[in-house]
């Protein structure tokens, strides 16, 4: 029965590679196939960068006879990246199933699908730690070289110590798994919690990409400091000297990792069947006596929008990257600011010194780019676009609404960069104002055209939100527009700066993106409001 139970989970995990979830029907073998192979060279790809990482730590330590310092660290990075990755499917699978109610009311015993689960979730955190914990293990032989016999025992002896590991990954999974449970039903938005937690990821993720070298250079420097503050987390140097050879801290470590795996297991099944039907509560609010506010219809379809960015996390996530990039980027700008003024200084002589304006503005606009609220908002409405329609609301005030929405999230940041671009580079009044209107005019006109690219190329038969986000023809063609648009000022002054003077050039520029803006406002208006009115 279990064995049953696994393949079950198994099947659905993994559903994807052999049903398209858009459609609901059966993907051709090609495609399976195709599929199989991507996620193959990912996880491939994933194995080569550990390995790089593996080796050049082991090249430091190995030879320093800090074999166990090697194995903690990347044994540590390994159950990080493991529970990291599994946490979220040992949420879904354990305490959010969807298919408790049927497993429930057949005569099968709770502890036999618990069993089934934490199994899977057992395989899975293992896939997830293998990217790292494989790598070290073959980049220390390679290191290490061929010592015969005692090579293959200590192979066999790292094998087990491995699989120990990801015994201690599930029972710590399940246990974080639990408490996102709990927090999430707490919450009221249980958006907002994917997103703090993916944008944390995303944070840690791209710092340790851009400080790799030198946290590689301090670890090495530091190691004898380093090595003592392991030392004092006696499990993490257990598990390091296990896998340098040391039989009696083998032992220890497998039998912790035993230990903690049917305690985890003997908590979570006594309370299984309590977690598992447990529904959610409703809470009961009493009537008082408010005040109600009468708000404009161009308010109200402002704040139905904003609801809409907020309660999606796929949406927030992937249009909002640009709206957090920018005023991070500002406050990096004025920490480093002197190092900066130390680059103008070398080529204040030169002729890319009169760029600069034209330059600040661009890197704003450019990553302003990123911020797609409109291009998937006709798209978002799905099924539910004959509300609007059917409204006694003029349409363009819809789609006025939906431009505004984006304007406001990238204009708010990109006005922040610009300003402290501006500040540190010491441009004059004049150049900052310029560069304040463009960025400005850029973020409506994107916007716009965000909305126009949608208005053409609209679809309403997704089945995931994702697909309009990221996949969305409207969504490519704006974001391409955007990029070029951003460059085309700094590369067309480029070409006629003997001719004309950088502030004309700009007004000159200003001009241009306010008549576009006309003439897309003018486009909504005649033929917009009627495609938005007939799209079904």
């Amino acid at each position: 029965m279990i064995k049953l139970l696994v393949k079950k989970e198994f099947i659905a995990l993994f559903s994807s590679f052999f049903l398209n979830r858009k459609t609901g029907k059966k993907r051709s073998n090609v495609n399976s196939k195709l599929s199989i192979v991507l996620y193959g060279l990912l996880l491939l790809f994933l194995f080569a960068v550990f390995f790089f990482l593996s080796y050049t730590l082991g090249v430091a330590f190995i030879p320093m006879g800090l074999d166990w310092f090697y194995f903690s660290f990347l044994g540590l990075m390994a159950l990080l990246f493991g529970i990291f990755g599994d946490v979220f499917n040992t949420y879904k699978m354990l305490y959010d199933a969807k298919d408790n109610d049927l497993l429930f009311s057949l005569p099968i015993k709770g502890s036999q699908i618990l069993l089934s689960r934490m199994i899977v979730v057992f395989l899975m955190g293992f896939m997830y730690m293998s990217l790292i914990w494989l790598p070290s293990i073959v980049g220390y032989w390679i290191i290490k070289g061929w010592l015969g016999a005692k090579t293959i025992l200590y192979v066999i002896e790292e094998l087990f110590v491995g699989f120990s590991l990801a015994l201690i990954v599930t029972t710590l999974t399940c246990a974080l798994g639990y408490l996102v449970a709990q927090i999430s039903k707490k919450m009221k938005n249980k958006n907002i919690l994917t997103a703090i937690i993916s944008l944390l990821f995303f944070a840690l993720y791209y710092f340790f990409c851009m400080r790799f070298s030198s946290i590689i250079e301090d670890l090495i420097q530091n190691v004898d400091k380093v090595s003592g503050v392991l030392k004092k987390f006696y499990p993490v140097y257990l598990y390091g000297s296990a896998n340098s050879g040391n039989l009696l801290h083998t032992f220890i470590f497998i039998l912790i990792s035993f230990v903690l795996f049917g305690l985890c297991f003997y908590i979570i099944s006594h309370s299984f069947m309590k977690l598992a039907t447990k529904s959610e509560k409703t809470v009961k609010k009493k009537y008082s006596k408010n005040e109600i506010h009468v708000v404009s219809q161009n308010r109200a379809l402002l704040n139905k929008e904003a609801k809409r960015v907020v309660s999606s996390t796929t949406y927030f996530l992937n249009c909002s990257l640009g709206v957090i990039i920018m005023p991070i980027l500002a406050i990096v700008v004025i920490i480093y600011s002197s190092r900066l003024n130390s680059v103008l200084e070398m080529i204040k002589e030169t002729a890319i010194y009169s760029f600069m304006p034209l330059l600040s503005a661009s890197a704003a606009t450019l990553i302003a780019s990123l911020g797609l609220f409109s291009a998937p908002s006709i798209s978002l409405e799905g099924k539910n676009i004959w509300i609007l329609q059917s409204l006694p609301v003029d349409p363009m005030k819809v789609l006025r609404s939906k431009v505004n929405l984006g304007f406001i999230f990238n204009v708010s940041s990109a006005i922040i960069l610009t300003t402290a671009l501006s500040i540190v580079l010491t441009h004059s009044l004049l150049a900052t104002i310029l560069s304040l209107c463009f960025v400005i005019l850029f973020c409506y006109l994107h916007s716009q055209i965000g909305l126009v690219m949608n208005l053409k190329h609209y679809s309403f038969t997704w089945t995931n939100e994702a697909i309009p986000i990221k996949q969305g023809f409207a969504s490519i063609l704006t974001i391409t527009f955007g990029f070029i648009f951003s460059l085309l000022p700094f590369g067309g002054f480029y070409l006629v700066k003997r001719w004309i003077n950088v502030y004309v050039y700009y007004g000159l520029f200003i001009a241009i993106m306010a008549l576009l803006i006309l003439l897309m406002n003018n486009w909504l208006k005649k033929k917009g409001t009627l495609i938005f009115r007939y799209a079904n």
